[in-house]
């Protein structure tokens, strides 16, 4: 009698813990700049003389399915539950070859919609979403200001959308200019990429004092470069963070533990990080991650393979690895 009294209490613990302790969700995000994912069709509206099969890389169908069949993969890798819930994609030429990505084994069953506007001239920034993961509100690109050239190849993509705990989410996909022409030929640029951005989530913030703002892309600087740090203001500040504070999950990473998503002269780079606003960083009932909460898919611990080194194909997805972060809560039952 006195073993199956201790046996029913200890059942009724359990169940009583299992009950309080709920059921935990997560929202995996991804974010991977392709490295120019350019179909084989020449588009006069498009930079992509170099991405034809008369063009300088010769890119011809074969060399394209494989570079789709690729990214396809290691985007589906990503996480060990399936494909990520949601993906951000900067270096896209077009929807089609969205559509393309879609229809391989890595992301085919994911049942994705497709965020994207179309940036006249250049490559484009995207968000793709599973069905029911996401409820877009509003989306639109953001306009530099002063505006920089076509040829600077800088896309802002701004959406608002709501995730399952009924909260409102503004992200930001960026794509900022390359440092084509050399750190100090291009860094004015980046600033005012930052400066955009940092003024639409002033306006947010203006009118929703906790806004949940996520910040990702391709943004061709360090998280200490002063775009980033100073403009943008991202930092790696825990202590006393204010409304206006924006954190970014990527600056300990590469500072600290020299990791980072693409190498260039043999050297680890930063240069693709994930930045989200303090309310974020608060466990609450809520989708929230915490302050170690980025990551580097690379778990081989090694140089991502570019698709050409210089004009040598090399056949690989593209030179940068992809960031990611896991938003997670626990639902009551």
């Amino acid at each position: 009698m006195k073993i199956l009294l201790i046996l029913t209490y200890l059942f009724i613990s359990i169940s009583s813990a299992w009950s309080q302790s709920g059921r935990t969700e997560t929202v995996s995000v991804v974010f991977l700049n392709t490295d120019n994912l350019f179909d084989v069709t020449d588009d006069p509206g498009i930079y992509d003389n170099a991405y034809t099969p008369a063009g300088a890389h010769f890119w011809g169908p074969e060399r394209y399915d494989e570079k789709v069949k690729l990214i396809s993969e290691l985007i589906g890798s990503v996480t060990d539950k399936g494909s990520p819930d949601i993906i951000a994609l900067a270096g896209v030429e077009n929807r089609s070859v969205i559509k393309d990505l879609l229809l391989c084994k890595g992301l085919k069953k994911g049942k994705y919609n497709i965020i994207m506007e179309d940036n006249e001239g250049q490559s484009d920034v995207a968000l793709l979403y599973k069905t029911g993961s996401l409820k877009i509100l509003e989306h639109k690109l953001l306009e530099a200001e002063p505006a920089l050239e076509t040829a600077d190849n800088a896309s802002i993509l701004y959406l608002r959308g709501e995730l399952s705990d009924g909260q409102i989410y503004h992200f930001f996909i960026n794509q900022w200019p390359y440092r084509n022409s050399g750190m100090a030929g291009s860094e004015q640029k980046r600033f005012i990429c930052a400066v955009t951005v940092r003024k639409e989530v002033d306006r947010i913030l203006n009118f929703e004092r906790e806004a949940r703002i996520i910040i990702l892309g391709s943004f061709n600087d360090e998280p200490t470069n002063r775009s980033l740090l100073s403009m943008l203001n991202a930092t790696n500040k825990r202590k006393n963070l204010n409304v206006r504070d924006l954190y970014n999950l990527f600056y300990d990473i590469h500072n600290f533990d020299n990791r980072g998503s693409i190498v260039i002269n043999g050297v680890w780079q930063m240069y693709d990080q994930i930045i989200v606003s303090p309310v974020l960083l608060k466990v609450n009932e809520n989708f929230h991650t915490s302050f170690k909460g980025g990551e580097i898919y690379n778990p081989d611990s090694k140089y991502p393979v570019p698709t050409f080194t210089g004009a040598n194909y090399t056949a690989g997805p593209g030179r940068n690895h992809p960031v990611y972060f896991l938003l997670t809560r626990t639902r009551k039952r």
